[in-house]
């Protein structure tokens, strides 16, 4: 059962948006994620080599890596500031080149619903911008 978000605007919540310096990306529709790996993530990591993949039904508590990613040139763990559960693991992440193919659309990692959609306000890269004003300070606490 899904906890009632209370006392915030739909709106000031982000719809989608990129988090980890660029290197994920994430759509919402609700309180689920869709997640994968940018074309600048893939291009950090370089080749890709391997995957630590939650499956579906696996929860997590905030700040939990939920999905570990290994490449020639570098690793990357997904973490996320809200308590969830995972909805969806793609399944053609088992070939890694479907990842690198198309990582925007037939590539997303997983599925994950969010306890704390406020939560994503904090990670969220908006993903238009190429300011380079967006640094990690934020007014609110």
């Amino acid at each position: 059962m899904c906890p009632t978000i209370m006392g915030m605007s739909e709106t000031t919540v982000p719809k989608s948006g990129e988090f980890d310096d660029g290197r994920f990306w994430f759509s919402r529709r609700g309180n689920v994620l869709t997640i994968g790996l940018t074309n600048h993530g893939i291009d950090a990591l370089g080749d890709l080599e391997g995957m630590d993949l939650p499956e579906e039904g696996d929860h997590f508590d905030a700040g939990d890596e939920i999905l570990t990613i290994e490449g020639n040139l570098a690793n990357a763990d997904i973490t996320l500031p809200s308590r969830g559960l995972v909805t969806a693991v793609n399944p053609a992440t088992a070939d890694l080149s479907s990842i690198s193919d198309d990582p925007l659309e037939e590539g997303w990692l997983l599925k994950f619903q969010v306890e704390d959609l406020e939560s994503l306000v904090e990670i969220a890269e908006p993903a238009d911008s190429d300011d380079d004003a967006d640094e990690d300070e934020s007014e609110s606490d």
